[in-house]
């Protein structure tokens, strides 16, 4: 019976570390001794391929073509909702045999059953989750991560693996789940501009990527001299874009704050980092392109409780009202002040269906002479390019657009669906 049930935690952890192969060999082995019946080694089976094509992001694909002759929907959804269906079915029937050591395995399917029906309610949901996160990523309006954020939590209290045996499929799907609502948790912070919340939640979110990472390492894995095959699946690689795209973001927004409490090398350094997609440097490379022009990032605090700035507001310290104008983030060239009053008139301007992530916005002060183009790249944040006198030229703007499309981050999202 021990052996039965360590066959069962050993199948479950080379799933749990991506081994589906090994997994799958190790069935086949126990199917010969008579130990699994017929009916749960197929459950297992398509757990297996199940998990397979979901962590290489093939909750996107219409169809999988592993299981095309076993169900007539082949969709890893369909995969999922069987596999619940019929662990159910198997949760319930009663063992037939008078044999003790078969009553006694029995007594172990069962429990196991029981918890991979809430697992797999699980996968569905976050197929849901993820095919909505897809979704607004190719779309033109603001997204509601505030949502998104709290629909996770609510999938990782619903669905609590506490079985001995699944232990390491539980930790996986406990390190996905929290990496993504920190890594969630950090934009929404970031659309608040307030520093050390973010900070948390990117802390936070790397320390979850880092024991999941550490988990898929203990797996085996071939070396010549100093190189080493490792494989992580499509989503484990998504998931950590993700993170990483907010610390690019991270470091744009808070650019004029870091480097007031951090020395400069420190901040270049991070710039100059392999996984830094350099925010920064792009936007200053659009601003020399633009003869003449003034870009800043413009953060709106109105209407947000309890805001003061976005450095660290010591909790003892009363907060008074937010500033009722908007607050230069960063800006090229540094000196803008006799530019505010015009930003923040052209940005005042805009109307409720001009403040999206799809329109572009022109502005001609007549007073001033001075010319605005704006971009939203969050409900709060917008990009303010302004220049001397009438421009009628849209030249560059292509390419601020673009750049404001990357900070929203729409193309990570996007990138859920592998491209063929």
């Amino acid at each position: 019976m021990e052996e039965f049930e360590k066959v069962l935690s050993d199948f479950f952890f080379l799933v749990s570390t991506f081994c589906y192969d090994k997994a799958k060999e190790m069935l086949e082995k126990e199917r010969v001794t008579n130990r699994l019946k017929k009916s749960f080694f197929m459950q297992l089976l398509i757990f297996c391929e199940a998990e397979k094509t979901y962590y290489n992001l093939g909750f996107l694909s219409t169809k999988t073509k592993i299981f095309v002759n076993l169900r007539k929907d082949s969709s890893l959804r369909a995969m999922y909702d069987g596999l619940r269906i019929e662990l159910h079915r198997l949760e319930g029937l009663p063992s037939p045999s008078s044999d003790p050591v078969a009553q006694a395995i029995e007594k172990t399917v069962t429990p196991i059953a029981n918890q991979l029906c809430h697992f797999s309610t699980a996968r569905l949901q976050l197929i849901d989750l993820y095919e909505k996160i897809y979704n607004l990523g190719i779309g033109t309006k603001h997204i509601k991560y505030d949502d998104l954020m709290s629909q996770v939590g609510a999938i990782t209290q619903m669905h609590v693996l506490p079985h001995p045996l699944i232990a390491s499929i539980r930790s996986c799907i406990t390190w996905e789940c929290e990496s993504l609502m920190h890594c969630l948790g950090a934009q929404c912070r970031i659309e608040e501009y307030t520093m050390m919340p973010v900070l948390m939640h990117l802390h936070t979110a790397h320390n979850r990527l880092l024991q999941w990472e550490k988990s898929i390492q203990v797996k085996e894995s071939w070396k010549i001299g100093f190189l080493k095959s490792q494989y992580q699946p499509l989503l484990f690689q998504w998931l950590g874009r993700l993170r990483n795209h907010l610390v690019n973001k991270f470091t744009l927004y808070f650019y004029s704050t870091l480097t007031q409490q951090s020395t400069m090398q420190d901040v270049m350094s991070h710039i100059n980092s392999k996984n830094n997609t350099d925010l920064y440097v792009k936007l200053r490379n659009l601003h020399k392109r633009t003869i003449g022009c003034t870009v800043a990032l413009m953060f709106d605090p109105r209407g947000l409780t309890g805001w003061k700035d976005p450095g660290y507001v010591h909790p003892g310290r009363s907060v008074e009202n937010p500033p009722d104008q908007y607050v230069v983030m960063l800006s090229h060239p540094v000196k803008i002040t006799e530019r505010i009053p015009g930003i923040c008139r052209a940005l005042d301007c805009r109307t409720a269906e001009r403040i999206s992530p799809e329109k572009t916005y022109f502005f001609y002060n007549s007073e001033e002479k001075c010319s605005y183009v704006l971009w939203s790249i969050e409900p709060r944040v917008s990009l303010v390019v302004s220049t001397e006198g009438k421009r009628d030229d849209k030249t560059n703007v292509a390419q601020f657009a673009e750049f404001c499309a990357h900070v929203r981050g729409t193309p990570i999202l996007a990138s859920l669906k592998p491209s063929k």
